[in-house]
């Protein structure tokens, strides 16, 4: 008897052995957006220096195993980098999902599909003229969530999610989103909403959010815009507030260098609460992981508005007060692997 299991545990190693031999390996990747800026956060005090900046720099491992029957098991493991100061300091996307002819289920904390509408038009995103970081709705990535995206369909795709406050109380939030996206040539369309699903006692937070985006290329041309518009309870003197947000960009290739230009305007339904923010930068293209990104953005605050993006951040300066205009002027190294 004891032969008997001995020979089937034999078999089955030699069977399971190249089953696991042909799994794919993980892939290993990373990106190093390590800059030099001048940064002013436009107070009469501490108001410039000059920093070693970092934006966004990661490092992850990503891959897929063939279950058979056109199934897959997804899976991503991605952390932030703090590589001008050393350290991993906090995950980004991490999931684990299934993939398929009918789409692909993931549940972890990852960009959402409302995030993902315009994830493709940021060409200065993860500098310090990034347009996302000026209080767009659903930038941040999701925890506990249960997301679908189905397959592409002749460039039409839509997503549904949602994200689980797991508290068991009334106030619980559960925000929902969903979002359809066409791409196909030149023309990419997208349309989102995400509800927050604020509690009917809650009293101050961001309630409901729409978004659209759109980018058309010509040849060496690309137009985009963003547009996002978002309800917010109980913030300044009236207990509710609107928020337009609008993100328009042109850029122009030639050779190894895109040269763009983009205007973010952020319109409060309160008033002296507005801001504007104009970028202008080349991308240089050393080989097809590193470019080296030259860029100037300043921003125009209202009476009381107190916006700075990405442009503070990522030094030790003193948050920008209200009426103060900030302004970067950043050289970046982006590597990727």
């Amino acid at each position: 008897m004891n032969k008997k299991l001995l020979m089937a545990a034999v078999a089955s190693a030699l069977v399971a052995g190249p089953m696991l031999s042909a799994q794919a390996a993980p892939t290993v990747y990373g990106k190093l957006n390590l800059g030099v800026a001048s940064v002013d956060n436009g107070n009469t005090a501490d108001s410039s220096t000059l920093a070693v900046t970092d934006n966004a720099s990661r490092l992850g491992v990503k891959g897929d195993e063939d279950l058979g029957g056109g199934l897959k098991a997804i899976y991503m493991w991605e952390s932030t980098i703090d590589g001008d100061t050393g350290g991993v300091t906090g995950n980004r996307d991490v999931f684990a999902g299934l993939q398929g002819g009918w789409g692909s289920v993931r549940l972890g904390m990852f960009n959402s599909v409302y995030k993902s509408l315009s994830t493709g038009l940021e060409i200065f995103g993860d500098t310090t003229a990034d347009f996302t970081t000026y209080g767009l709705n659903g930038e941040s990535r999701e925890a506990n969530q249960i997301s679908y995206s189905s397959p592409d369909m002749s460039g039409f795709q839509i997503g549904i999610a949602s994200s689980r406050g797991e508290t068991g109380l009334d106030s619980e939030s559960n925000p929902m989103m969903i979002a359809a996206t066409y791409n196909a040539g030149p023309l990419y369309l997208g349309i989102g909403m995400k509800d927050s699903d604020l509690a009917s006692t809650a009293t101050s937070g961001l309630d409901d959010s729409m978004k659209l985006a759109g980018r058309f290329n010509m040849d060496a041309f690309s137009i985009w815009a963003v547009m996002e518009t978002q309800s917010v309870k109980g913030t300044k003197s009236s207990a509710n507030q609107e928020i337009d947000t609008t993100h328009l960009g042109v850029s122009y290739k030639m050779a190894n260098n895109t040269f763009a230009l983009t205007y973010t305007d952020a319109d409060s339904s309160e008033a002296d609460y507005d801001a504007t923010s104009l970028a202008l930068g080349v991308i240089h293209a050393l080989s097809k992981n590193t470019a080296i990104k030259g860029l100037y953005t300043t921003v125009d605050n209202d009476r009381l508005a107190s916006r700075s993006g990405s442009l503070v951040s990522p030094t030790s300066l003193t948050a920008t007060a209200a009426d103060k205009d900030p302004s970067a002027l950043e050289v970046q190294l982006s590597v990727s692997f």
